[in-house]
């Protein structure tokens, strides 16, 4: 049975998909929560993090400047559906 069960699941890779102003958490110099995403990413090969290009897009024209990201998070083009999860799930990093 143990054989089976193994046989049969699959590896899950977890992607965090920033937007709005969740994706203040993934901004580079003022991120309160960077050090923790550094060490996520590092530990744990199933777990990612993104950042939605429209709202990079918009941040970047409000302030008027690029702004520099975390190297972890990759760039998604929307993050309102996003991967296959539910829309509105959430992660606390406390």
């Amino acid at each position: 049975m143990a054989k089976l069960m193994h046989s049969v699941w699959l590896p899950v890779v977890r992607e965090i998909v920033a937007f709005g102003l969740g994706l203040n958490m993934l901004r580079d110099v003022t991120s309160p929560v960077k050090e923790r995403i550094k060490s996520l990413v590092k530990t744990s090969r199933s777990i990612s993090f993104a950042t939605c290009d429209n709202t990079r897009t918009n941040m970047s024209r409000v302030e008027q400047r690029e702004i520099p990201y975390i190297s972890q998070a990759t760039v998604v083009s929307s993050g309102m559906g996003a991967g296959n999860g539910a829309a509105g799930t959430r992660l606390e990093l406390t």
